[in-house]
């Protein structure tokens, strides 16, 4: 699982520094407006991902439950379900893109040119969406079956594929044109279909897969369609919130100036980088309970999350330490902008040291996830995301703070959310009552 996360980071990386490195060929467009519009830009896409992602991690809740109690026609009867509520959401979600993202841009950066490329990003970007979440889907069901090592061929597919055509599309190299931050926006989407195609290849090409009964279009009645999008929204909810507040702080990063924003989506890199194994661990985590729980070993939950936590730590840590040794060599590979680099290393320092608190309140909330309470998870990310608004709207956008600064609302966010998850978890107020 690990592999299958880091895989597409790489993409990611190669996607930023290619962008970083980029300069129109009339000159308008120079590696620093093509970085920011890739923060700004990048984050606004993945509020519109994240919601499919709950949606998606709602299902994967309900599907390891069905597998910890033993029920391969009930999990995939929920992944039929899933499927369904998923590539209406999308439809849903994609309407709503091309009526509102230009609206949004034009009134919430400052910077004209800044907006005129997110717009035309956006309006590539957006077709991956579908594909995005089914690929995403069929991973979940890897993770809840535990047969996590199917999820290497589609991200491997993707992946190489979006390098391949985000070198080829943003400069502009052989047969193909020019095509800068849109080509970037294409490179994705057609990566997003190719990881689709394999993902869904396998689940109905592989005799692993055989046991679930997966029939995509076969009816489910309203009931269930309607329960489990109830048992999801609370999710999608959280995630809409939660990195909808990242896209503000982004938007206030951009009225510090484009350079700002540009060293920020350098740093954001960084999270690609460290939640490689922690992102895995999470959704680890987040199954492994929901199976526990599925099968009552409540005794062994706490133990779990706790042997998760000191994986989760460990390799933070080790990943921070040579990161923050070699922080001028790293973001000298993005960009030879020296002020963009100056802008960006203190504020990679304060990043590195709360992806700390990040190993732990990482697992910690994906482990009560994994309990089923969604609600619960609901309203401790609002409460989150409400310390985190505050402080960033004081800090960055009244104070106008240095960028290290503003980066400091990273101890802010991830120690609001450890606070929350982990008295809850150590609670054990979640056993149900004999």
């Amino acid at each position: 699982m690990s592999l299958a996360i880091m895989i597409p980071q790489l993409s990611i990386l190669a996607n930023t520094i290619f962008l970083g490195n980029y300069e129109s060929s009339n000159g308008i467009v120079l590696g620093k407006d093509a970085l920011a519009v890739a923060g700004v830009a990048g984050i606004y896409h993945l509020v519109y991902a994240m919601v499919t992602f709950g949606l998606a991690s709602g299902i994967l809740m309900l599907m390891s439950r069905k597998a910890g109690e033993e029920d391969p026609k009930g999990v995939g009867f929920v992944f039929r379900a899933g499927f369904q509520l998923g590539v209406a959401l999308t439809v849903i979600l994609m309407v709503i893109s091309f009526f509102f993202s230009d609206a949004f841009f034009d009134f919430s950066l400052k910077n004209d040119l800044i907006s005129s490329l997110a717009k035309d990003f956006m309006a590539i970007r957006i077709w991956g969406l579908p594909f995005l979440f089914c690929a995403h889907l069929g991973n979940v069901l890897f993770i809840a079956t535990d047969k996590t090592k199917y999820m290497l061929f589609g991200t491997l597919g993707q992946t190489i594929i979006n390098v391949g055509l985000d070198y080829l599309f943003i400069f502009g190299k052989g047969p193909f044109p020019e095509m800068g931050i849109e080509g970037a926006a294409l490179a994705s989407t057609i990566a997003e279909l190719v990881s689709f195609l394999i993902v869904f290849g396998i689940i109905f090409y592989s005799s692993a897969f055989k046991q679930f009964k997966i029939s995509l279009f076969k009816k489910v009645e309203v009931v269930f369609l309607k329960e489990y999008f109830i048992k999801s929204s609370p999710l999608m909810l959280q995630y809409l919130v939660s990195i909808g507040a990242w896209e503000v702080f982004f938007i206030y990063i951009e009225h510090l100036g484009e350079r700002a924003l540009g060293a920020s989506q350098i740093i954001r890199s960084v999270y690609g980088v460290m939640g490689i194994i922690v992102w895995a661990l999470a959704n680890t985590v987040t199954s492994m309970v929901s199976n526990l729980y599925g099968q009552k070993a409540y005794n062994q939950i706490i133990p779990l999350t706790k042997k998760v936590l000191a994986i989760s730590f460990t390799y933070v840590a080790i990943v921070s330490s040579v990161l923050f040794l070699f922080r001028k060599q790293f973001l000298g590979i993005y960009t030879d902008d020296i002020i963009v680099i100056q802008l960006a290393e203190p504020a990679l320092g304060i990043v590195l040291s709360a992806a700390l608190i990040f190993s732990f309140s990482t697992i910690y909330f994906n482990a009560m996830l994994g309990l089923g309470n969604t609600q619960r998870n609901l309203i401790y990310e609002s409460i989150t995301i409400f310390g985190y608004l505050i402080f960033c709207y004081i800090v960055v956008e009244k104070m106008r703070s240095p960028l290290w600064v503003a980066w400091t609302s990273e101890y802010v966010y991830w120690s609001l959310m450890l606070l929350l998850s982990g008295v809850y978890i150590h609670s054990k107020k979640w056993i149900p009552k004999a």
